[in-house]
């Protein structure tokens, strides 16, 4: 393929692209342009009227797979689909490249000026512009950004992390108390919301398992028991430790009948498998019973601090009683 443009043709769509440049007596010489084209790390390419690549330089022709002695003159949309076929040039995720070519080729020409970003099978982002004259010739411009890319990606990554780590308990990996209130303040901040119940959860002489096997154990029965918990919650239901020992769960939509189930789930597999711990090489069977405290939405309970007051009078009472038991507050009709 001849990939060295006239000089005029070649002129007209620089001046296109760049418009008046005032401070140049006058532009490059060809030689000189072709020079440019070749030592760049840029993309750069032009099409004719009907889509047929003139020109490619050899960062251009690397990406789409070209030889500088290819004699062909080819399109577009072929050398899309040869680039296809040898898993080069841009990332197609499809499976029909015809479908991807049929939206680029909507694209194309569009505008006398549009800009987007490519990126490649190799893992490379370029953002690329192309300019059309009015006699319907195409010019490519593309600077690499893949160090941009993967900052920005590096970025959000980061931030999602901190994000995560802002919201999570440490130890048992589901949400803190802050996430935990701020689900709730956003349910109570809908105009029109589903009913929903608050569940506190206290581990029964919790104490006694770090004075007797050691915070270690401790840590690794609250592990154990979030576990539990998750499995016997509904999907949608949000758990949190909000606590060194005391657990939260929030059920949408729930109704008292609903909130008593997950808490009879709770403690009747607490009941048939004690937790098995391991500490110094030695393995022990531990007993672990709860205390729930259930409290509703309401006209008097229409914020994070009247739910939690109203289930944490639910939970005093269920200990005075003896533990090991729930107990709701009034459900509101």
């Amino acid at each position: 393929m001849n990939f060295l443009p006239q000089r005029r043709e070649l002129l007209r769509i620089l001046n296109a692209n760049i418009g008046e440049i005032t401070i140049m007596h006058k532009l490059p010489s060809h030689e000189h342009l072709q020079v440019y084209f070749e030592r760049s790390d840029d993309l750069f390419g032009w099409f004719s009227p009907d889509d047929i690549l003139l020109y490619a330089n050899a960062r251009l022709r690397n990406l789409f797979n070209l030889s500088s002695r290819d004699q062909r003159k080819l399109s577009f949309a072929e050398i899309i689909r040869d680039c296809f076929n040898a898993q080069r040039g841009p990332l197609i995720e499809t499976d029909c490249v015809d479908d991807w070519l049929q939206h680029a080729q909507t694209k194309r020409r569009s505008a006398p000026h549009r800009r987007f970003q490519l990126d490649t099978t190799d893992g490379r982002w370029y953002m690329v512009s192309e300019t059309c004259d009015t006699a319907g010739y195409l010019f490519m411009h593309g600077v690499d950004i893949t160090d941009l890319v993967d900052r920005t990606n590096d970025l959000t990554q980061e931030q999602r992390k901190l994000r995560r780590l802002a919201n999570t308990d440490a130890l048992t990996g589901v949400f803190n108390r802050r996430a935990f209130v701020t689900a709730i303040e956003n349910h109570f901040e809908q105009v029109q919301r589903d009913p929903a119940c608050l569940i506190l959860i206290d581990i029964d002489h919790f104490k006694q398992i770090n004075d007797d096997f050691g915070h270690p154990t401790g840590d690794q029965s609250l592990v154990r028991l979030t576990e539990i918990f998750s499995q016997h919650i509904r999907p949608g239901d949000t758990l949190a430790r909000i606590g060194g020992d005391e657990f939260a769960l929030f059920l949408r939509g729930a109704t008292g009948k609903a909130a008593l189930d997950v808490t009879a789930r709770i403690r009747k597999a607490l009941q048939k498998k004690p937790l098995h711990i391991e500490v110094a090489d030695k393995e022990f069977d531990v007993c672990i019973r709860c205390s729930f405290g259930i409290a509703f939405s309401s006209a008097t309970a229409d914020n994070f601090e009247n739910l939690y007051s109203q289930a944490d009078d639910a939970l005093i009472e269920a200990k005075q009683k003896g533990r090991n038991q729930a107990v709701a507050q009034a459900e509101s009709s």
